[in-house]
């Protein structure tokens, strides 16, 4: 099984969150882990707002961020999938930027694991497996 991982479930792991064991189960089962490079810098910028509330201290900060990285098995580059993401956003009216993870699934044939009901919805349109 190819899996699609979203920013937010892998921060969900990584800081111990409820879901921990639902991802966890997910990602042993995969065979491999895909997320489009904005994956990075979302998993960084919602570090950084973890660190900036006082929830986490930078030490810890750039351990979870190492953590969320080593979980993926490829990396695909934004200029690969720009274009399908920007047509997907127009179709779906929604964000580019989750357009890209959907985009990612279309292509590699992978099912997505996400918490964001939204992505989870436009992802059932488009008959993408959600973990």
């Amino acid at each position: 099984m190819i899996t699609v991982l979203d920013a937010s479930a892998a921060i969900k792991l990584a800081l111990g969150q409820k879901e921990q064991e639902t991802i966890a189960a997910v990602l042993k089962e995969s065979d491999w882990v895909i997320v489009p490079s904005l994956y990075l810098y979302e998993v960084s910028n919602t570090l950084w707002k973890y660190y900036k509330s006082g929830y986490l201290e930078l030490d810890n900060l750039k351990e979870v961020n190492v953590n969320c990285i080593r979980l993926t098995d490829e990396i695909v580059a934004a200029n690969e999938i720009y274009e399908g993401a920007f047509n997907l956003a127009c179709k779906m009216n929604s964000s580019a930027y989750d357009m890209a993870y959907l985009e990612v699934c279309l292509r590699k044939k992978a099912g997505l694991l996400t918490f964001d009901k939204r992505l989870k919805d436009s992802a059932k349109d488009l008959d993408i497996e959600c973990c």
